[in-house]
């Protein structure tokens, strides 16, 4: 899932390296081999050893396909109680990452990730990363779901002597806190 650098190699001292990357046969005429070749893309080699007064050599063959790596989802889905800023990342340089909140599978056509995304609520992320000439990524999936934190109560329950005002306070952000006094 990132660059290649190809080399090529033959054991008959003195021969020219031809090669091409269609996959069409090497000829007298073809490219010849000077030093590493930079694969970033599906590509097939071809290559074939010439010397003058031998007879050409038997041609080698290779194919080269590149898949994008799979985009990671930080933080992970899971529960939490306050809304989330979600990143998404790729390892494959030069490749767009796009998304969907609604479940669905990510295209080429869907949101392009530019920056975090404000989940506020609960959400399935989907991910993929595209990049021309290359197999598209798998698909990452953060099932994001919220929970209301349990709302505490200031002071403690127990016996007093007096009158007691009560607080109620929850972590949630946002959240509204209902209560009875019956019981």
């Amino acid at each position: 899932n990132n660059n290649q650098s190809l080399s090529i190699s033959c054991a008959t001292t003195e021969s020219t390296i031809r090669y091409t990357t269609n996959g069409s046969e090497p000829s007298s005429v073809s490219a010849i081999y000077t030093g590493p070749i930079s694969v970033n893309g599906y590509t097939i080699f071809r290559a074939k050893a010439f010397k003058t007064g031998w007879p050409d050599s038997q041609t080698s063959s290779e194919s080269y396909t590149f898949q994008t790596a799979t985009p990671v989802i930080t933080p992970p889905g899971g529960s939490y109680n306050n809304n989330q800023s979600v990143s998404i990342s790729c390892a494959t340089t030069e490749s767009t990452i796009r998304y969907t909140t609604n479940g669905s599978e990510p295209s080429s056509g869907s949101t392009t990730y530019s920056g975090p995304i404000n989940v506020t609520g609960s959400t399935i992320l989907k991910a993929k990363a595209f990049k021309t000439g290359w197999i598209d990524s798998q698909m990452a999936t953060g099932n994001f779901t919220f929970t209301v934190l349990t709302p505490t109560l200031s002071p403690a329950s127990g016996t007093y002597s007096s009158n007691q005002t009560i607080t109620m306070n929850c972590a949630t952000g946002g959240s509204t806190i209902r209560y009875t006094s019956d019981g």
